[in-house]
């Protein structure tokens, strides 16, 4: 079963799924409304990697931040889909807290 099927806001899920992000200095994966400037976790804005051109090592500085490839958004998908086989009220909690459009999480657990 898709993860989508588990509430009834199926735009939602996609909508977050389309726009996941993945940090290569933590390897955090979020979902954004844009390609943010920094890591939502880490912080970080940049990461350093060393390349050799014409037998020369250079140090290249990149964006830490990154569109998510499919194999990081099946696995942010698998993990999404354990937590709502375990616990179906935090799954819930977790997509509207990933979602611009429902508003947090903070009337998501009992009082």
């Amino acid at each position: 079963m898709h993860f989508a099927t588990v509430l009834t806001d199926d735009t939602t899920i996609r909508k977050i799924m389309a726009q996941l992000y993945t940090c290569d200095a933590c390897h955090f994966i979020f979902p954004a409304e844009s390609l943010p400037e920094r890591c939502l976790e880490c912080g970080k804005d940049s990461i350093t990697k060393k390349a050799k051109k014409d037998g020369q090592e250079r140090k290249l500085v990149l964006s830490a931040v990154r569109p998510a490839t499919a194999d990081e958004i099946d696995e942010h998908e698998k993990a999404l889909m354990e937590i709502a086989a375990e616990d179906p009220l935090a799954f819930k909690c977790i997509v509207q807290s990933q979602s611009a459009e429902i508003s947090g999480i903070k009337n998501c657990f009992p009082q």
